[in-house]
């Protein structure tokens, strides 16, 4: 399933030094993408950036779109769900 490219970035999200092009590739090219909250939208992205880093971006749509609101290294406890779901 496909969602909306955010084109907000908020600054709260680079806080873990992610470049934000890269926040947005992730949101367009998704390894996976898990909805997390319905009201509002909130879906966490997996994905690899063009440089191959793993990152971890969550969105969330607001009256303006979606933004990104979180971006950082893709934690471990992810990095094994686009395998086979982390068990």
């Amino acid at each position: 399933m496909r969602y909306n490219i955010p084109e907000i970035v908020l600054r709260s999200a680079l806080k873990h030094g992610v470049n934000p092009n890269d926040a947005l590739y992730v949101t367009e090219h998704p390894i996976m993408s898990l909805v997390m909250e319905e009201e509002p939208l909130k879906i966490l992205h997996l994905g690899i950036s063009p440089e191959g880093i793993p990152l971890e971006v969550v969105t969330i749509r607001t009256s303006r779109g979606d933004a990104v609101i979180h971006a950082m290294r893709m934690r471990t406890k992810y990095v094994r769900l686009p395998e086979g779901g982390g068990r």
